[in-house]
């Protein structure tokens, strides 16, 4: 299910990721090491709109260590999704990004480049 819900972060499909969050799946779980997560996905995608929907829903989490660091994930490369959203030069996305917390700590992260996003 986790791997749907990043391809309909991908392409832009707000009713298949409304219908699985609405399941209760969170958009922040990474489904196996090779696929990121539905906010890299709707990142890497461009989808602004998908991205505002999942960044809309309210998460309460049984462990809040787990969460952040779910929330902080990084790819494969060390990049987090800031580094995507400035690499890609999706502004807008990254103000939606910072607007919403994720400008906390992963700005200061490095990828493995030693690249600040």
């Amino acid at each position: 299910m986790f791997e749907i819900l990043y391809w309909g972060s991908f392409i832009g499909r707000n009713d298949i990721v409304s219908s699985i969050l609405n399941l209760g799946y969170s958009p922040l779980v990474q489904p196996h090491k090779k696929l990121e997560n539905a906010v890299f996905g709707a990142v890497k995608g461009d989808q602004y709109d998908t991205l505002k929907l999942i960044l809309s829903q309210r998460y309460i989490s049984a462990n809040f260590t787990t969460f952040e660091s779910c929330r902080e994930a990084y790819d494969q490369r060390g990049n987090t999704v800031m580094h995507i959203a400035y690499f890609y030069k999706r502004d807008k996305i990254a103000k939606l990004l910072e607007e919403h917390g994720y400008n906390d700590k992963l700005k200061l992260k490095r990828n493995n480049r030693g690249l600040l996003p």
